[in-house]
C-alpha cells in the first residue's frame, strides 16, 4: 500500500509516494527530478494504463481528457488504492494555432 506525507511547516521529513501511469518510468524522469525538488524523499511506483482516447490526443482539452482516463483504469484495475496520489502522464500534440 502507498502512503503520502506532506507538510511543510513543520520542518519534519517531507516523503510522498507517487504512481505514474506509465510502465516507462525513464519517460517520466523530469516528473520525477520536479517532484523530488519539493519532497525530500519522493518514491515513484509506475503502472500502466490506459485512455481509451485517441493514441496522440491533439489539444489540450484531449490530453486532459486522455490523463483522467489513465487515471480512473489505473483505479478501476484496483492497481492502486482509493486514496493512493496518482499522477496521469500522457503525450499529446499541442495546437498553437486552433484548427490548423
Amino acid at each position: 500500500m502507498l502512503h503520502s506525507y506532506l507538510s511543510f511547516s513543520d520542518g519534519r521529513d517531507q516523503s510522498i509516494t507517487l504512481t505514474l501511469t506509465s510502465d516507462d518510468c525513464e519517460v517520466s524522469e523530469s516528473m520525477k527530478d520536479g517532484f523530488r525538488q519539493v519532497f525530500e524523499h519522493a518514491v515513484f511506483k509506475c503502472e500502466s494504463s490506459v485512455s481509451n482516447i485517441a493514441p496522440l490526443p491533439v489539444g489540450h482539452s484531449a490530453g486532459l481528457k486522455a490523463t483522467q482516463h489513465r487515471i480512473m483504469s489505473l483505479r478501476k484495475t484496483k492497481k492502486v488504492a482509493e486514496l493512493d496520489v496518482v499522477v496521469g502522464l500522457e503525450e499529446m500534440i499541442a495546437e498553437l494555432l486552433p484548427g490548423k
